[in-house]
């Protein structure tokens, strides 16, 4: 980095911390399966930041792990977990 930037940089940086706003995480179940449970299911797990925990929705249902299993066991044909 060229040091002659870097107060412009620090600046930035105290800007965009004052103006962030963090999201809360999904409220609801953290696991569950989707499809019918008489198949032994294919398990997941989901590993990540943001995303994975369900900031910005209301519901883990509306997240990105629901879907992503639902999308499984649509393709697999059997349930996921």
């Amino acid at each position: 980095m060229i040091p002659l930037l870097m107060p412009l940089v620090m600046l930035q940086k105290r800007q965009a911390g004052a103006n962030m706003k963090l999201l809360p995480e999904a409220s609801g179940p953290t696991f569950g399966v989707v499809g019918d449970e008489a198949q032994a299911p294919f398990r997941i797990a989901v590993v990540g930041e943001s995303t994975a925990v369900g900031c910005g929705v209301a519901t883990h249902d509306e997240g990105f792990a629901p879907a992503l299993a639902q999308e499984l066991a649509f393709s697999l044909d059997r349930p996921v977990a």
